[in-house]
This record gives C-alpha cells, structure tokens and sequence, in this order.
C-alpha cells in the first residue's frame, strides 16, 4: 500500500507552516540576541577599570603609546592605579608581558574614543575602557554568537538547536564575563568563529570565492595571534584548504594569513628587537629582576601562582576540580557526547569541524599540562582561560547529540539543567572575571585546599610597627602619598639608651602635606616591650597627660585603629 501524493492545497499549507515556523525561530534568535547585548552592556556600566594586573598590563601599554608613542611602561606604571605583576625589565626599561599587537590596536581604538568624548584616557579611564571594550569585544562577541546560531540552523533537524547553542555560547560559557575586561581570550574565540564560517562553506563546496578563503586565512591567522597553541588550529585550515582548492589557498588564503602574522611580528620586534615575544621568558631574567630594591613579583609568587600542583592533580582540578572546565560548567559534558556522536553521524563537512575541535582541545590541554612552571590555571581568574578560545567548538559539538535525542522529554530537561547550572557558575562572578571561581572559594573556606604561604611566625607578640629599639641614637625617615594625594612624611628617632636604665624615649613625627608637623613622646619600658607585652605595659606616661593625648600616641606607634598584636602576613 502506497500513500497518496499530497495535495496542492496540502503542499501549501504544509510551506506557509514551515514558513511561520522559520520566522519564530528567527525572531527568538534575535531576541536572545538582544537580551544578551543588553546583559553584556548592563555589565559592562558596572564594572570597574583596570581591574587587574593582567589587564593593566595591556591599558599600560595603551596608555604609553597614546601619551608617549612608545611602547615602555615606566612612566605609566609610576601612577599605582596603573601598577601591574604582567610586567618584564628589560633592556633597562619596564614592558607589558603581552604581545604588542593587540593593545596597538586598542591604542587606534582608544585615540579615537578619546576624540570622540574629547576626554583622556588617563584622567577619564572608567568611561574610555567602557566604550572601547563595548567596540572590541562586546560587537565580536554579539556577531559571533550570531553566527553560530546561523550555522547550528542550517545543520539542525530541530528548531530548538540554534536557540539552545546560542544560549550556551551567550549565557552558559564564561565568554561574555571575560569580555569586560581587556584580554586576548575572548578576542581568539571571535576569530576562531569568523574563521569556522568560511572554512565550513568551502568544506561543504558552497561555490567558495577567492574572498572565503582569504577570509579563512585573516581570522585564522588572527585567532594564531592571540593564543599561541591556536597556531595548530591555522596549520590545520591550511591543510584542509590545500586539499580542497591549492591554487586558491595560495593566491588567496596565504597572503591573507600573512596580513595578521606580520603585524604580530613587526610590533613584537619594535619592543624587543627580535622575534620573540616576551611572555616566552617566563621564568628567566626578564621576569626575574630585583629594581630599586624592590623585587618581582615573580621572583616570590603567592597563591596558586606558587605552582603547588602536581600534574595529576593539576589535571584534575582542570577538569572537575575548582577551575574545572566540567565543574562550573557542566554544560560541556555535552560536548563530549556531541563527539562521540558526531564522528560518525554527522555531514561530513562539521565533523571535520568536530574532530578538529575535539583533537585541539587534547592537544591544547596536554600542552598545558606540560608547562609545569604555569601550573597557576590561569592565576586569579574565574575559570580556565587558556581553553576559553576554544568554546565555539564546544559549542557547536552539541549539536549532533541535540539533533538525536532532542524529541525526548528526559534529554531536553538534562540539557537546560546543565545550562542553567553552567550559567548560575558564569554570571555568579560579573562584573570581575579577575577572582578565584566560586568553587575554589568554597573549597578554600571547606579547608579542602589552601595555596597560601605559611607565613614565618614571630619570637614574640608585635604590637608597634617596628620589631625592635636600637641601642644607639638613631632615626628613621619615611616618604610617601596619602589616599588624598597629600605627600606625607613620617620621623621616628630615638636619642639612644643608658644600659643602667629600664626605659628608654621615642619620638614620632608626622606631616601631611603643608600642615604643621605633629609630634608624640613617648616612654617604653624595655624589658615589657623585649617580652611582647601590650601597650598598656611597655608605655609609661606622665601622670599629666590627657587620655585622649595618650589614645592618639597608641594610635600612631601600633599603626592600627585599636590595640592588637600583629598577624604574620604575606611578603611583599
């Protein structure tokens, strides 16, 4: 028995309901284009400038070349809003350990943001950074998740796909956290998108143009430039075009790459006068230098960059532990399923896509694996950075699992449980991306971690901000800023002691700006003080003086707002 064809009036009724189906779908799309837009600028008014040392190191190198037109941070860093750890003395000046491309061009960016507002960079920093990172990060990011959904549309067999990947890219990855601060990860996984686009239309013999393949090369290149295991990912689109169309990849694809990789190399030898750049010192002595008596921070990191790890727990905690990729986002489990399915089940052209993006990710990770001085996950940082350039395959390897099971009930209620955990994890954490994820922080307080130094402890009780009484007259001067601007000055002398007395004189000496110096006197009894007694024991006051006289004198000599004994702390 055969069906009957189906009717004209059948046929068109079935195309107008294919038809409203297709303009839903879109709208929805658009619409959760638009809410995530909203959500990326709501985030982006909250949040602060400079908020690490990771991107102050890149505003640093912005902020140079804008004032100065040089690429030498030392003027910059003088100003401590601007300070950063990311930074390497070398050839007898301070530079950013970043590649200089990126913030050249956010230095072209930020120069015309400056002409457009007719406000400086330096004075006005909060307003700038905003409408840069609006440009350069939450426009790519917008476009790229467009464009991931216009992908997951023409492979799915359920209209729901392109939606829920979106979502996931939008909502449920650490993405959008990351682009609200100046960094390469979220700039990499932008260019990673722009190139799968091209290259998925020249693998699928779309009729591709010389332009597909250049710009294939253009953002793979670029991608290449901001990640350096990304260069993998550049090789590999080199060879797959090679086998589609040679004479285009070459006439087209390779001069296009070039344009990118020049650039990175140019401005790279415009800092360093070689090829290298310079985070590739790591652990020599660009990193390591002690300058005007103050060292690196590198020469005595603390927390997780002490690097405590060892290898298997380090892999552990990058999986499922407190920076686990399938721990605060656990939506990704699905990408791994996306795998398995889709290596066999798949158009060919996207499981090309999926088997690339799953043998990167091995690859990516081992490397990382192996760089057993940066066993840091990424330092203060709500997840696993160095792998976020890599989420749009991710993403799009849930696809074929979606396309399977998306009819079953259980599947669609596990997939927006995962996404909805995964993006609770994310956007727990705006407006700063430059903090430990939640699950170190619960691990932490749990006592199941701890990557803090012991700090030494003290022979004694300390209650003054000074250890010990010389012998012989002696003074002490500090200089330094208050939080005001004022310059202050502080003196602390002692006319000596007699071995036959039991006491001994101190004099403090305060000015804050152009004020009148205020000085206090006070009397330690030695013995007390050698022993750790409190203030109330090593300080004899004349039977005269106010209470309040005697407050203030506490105040000054403890350094604190109330008598205590001093912690042992960090060195700095």
């Amino acid at each position: 028995m055969h069906d009957s064809p189906p009717t004209p009036g059948t046929q068109s009724t079935a195309t107008e309901a294919t038809s409203t189906a297709d303009r839903r779908n879109r709208f929805a799309r658009w619409l959760l284009l638009v809410l995530f837009a909203a959500a990326m600028v709501a985030a982006q008014l909250r949040a602060e400038p400079l908020q690490s040392a990771n991107d102050r190191s890149r505003w640093a190198t912005v902020r140079s070349l804008l004032e100065s037109g040089s690429y030498v941070i030392d003027d910059v860093i003088q100003d401590r809003h601007w300070d950063t750890i990311d930074k390497v003395r070398f050839q007898d000046h301070f530079y950013s350990t970043k590649p200089p491309l990126l913030p050249t061009l956010i230095a072209g960016v930020t120069w015309c943001a400056e002409r457009a507002t007719g406000r400086t960079f330096a004075s006005n920093p909060q307003q700038t950074t905003q409408i840069v990172l609006m440009l350069v990060n939450a426009l790519p990011l917008i476009l790229a998740g467009g464009l991931l959904a216009r992908l997951a549309e023409q492979y799915s067999s359920d209209h729901r796909a392109p939606l829920f990947l979106l979502a996931v890219f939008a909502a449920g990855s650490f993405l959008p956290i990351y682009s609200l601060v100046l960094n390469n990860h979220t700039t990499a996984a932008c260019g990673l998108v722009f190139a799968l686009v091209p290259l998925i239309r020249i693998l699928r013999n779309e009729s591709p143009t010389a332009m597909t393949f250049a710009a294939t090369g253009f953002w793979a290149a670029w991608t290449c430039t901001n990640e350096l295991p990304a260069a993998l990912f550049g090789v590999a689109c080199f060879g797959l075009l090679l086998r589609s169309d040679a004479r285009r990849t070459w006439l087209a694809f390779v001069p296009a790459a070039l344009i990118p990789l020049i650039a990175f190399f140019v401005t790279n030898y415009l800092v360093t006068g070689g090829w290298k750049p310079l985070y590739m010192y790591y652990g020599k002595e660009p990193y390591l230098y002690v300058h005007e008596g103050i060292p690196s921070y590198w020469l005595d990191p603390q927390g997780v960059d002490r690097n405590l790890d060892p290898p298997l727990v380090y892999a552990f905690h990058c999986l499922v532990g407190h920076h686990g990729v399938l721990s605060l986002t656990p939506v990704f489990l699905l990408t791994i399923w996306g795998w398995i399915v889709g290596f066999r089940s798949t158009d060919a052209p996207l499981r090309v896509v999926h088997r690339l993006g799953c043998v990167l990710t091995i690859v990516v990770f081992g490397f990382y694996l192996t760089r057993t001085g940066n066993y840091n996950y990424g330092g203060v940082s709500v997840w696993l950075r160095w792998l976020l350039w890599l989420v749009p395959f991710w993403v799009l390897a849930i696809l074929p699992v979606w396309n399977r099971h998306a009819t079953k009930f259980w599947f669609r209620v596990t997939a927006c449980s995962l996404l909805a955990i995964s993006t609770a994890s994310a956007w727990y954490h705006v407006p700063n991306p430059w903090q430990q994820p939640w699950l170190f922080s619960m691990m932490e307080q749990q006592g199941w971690i701890n990557y803090e130094k012991q700090p030494p402890a003290f022979a004694r009780p300390i209650w003054t901000w000074f250890q010990s009484l010389p012998v012989e007259q002696a003074w002490i001067e500090f200089a330094g800023v208050g939080l005001e601007g004022d310059a202050i000055h502080v003196r602390l002398e002692t006319p000596g002691r007699n071995p036959d007395e039991e006491t001994q004189q101190l004099i403090l000496e305060r000015t804050i700006g152009t004020d009148s110096p205020q000085r206090w006197e006070s009397t330690i009894h030695r013995a007390a003080f050698a022993a750790g007694q409190p203030p109330e024991d090593f300080l004899i006051w004349p039977s005269d003086l106010p209470r309040e006289a005697q407050s203030l004198a506490v105040t000054q000599l403890l350094g604190l707002p109330t008598p205590r004994s001093y912690n042992p702390g960090k060195i700095r």
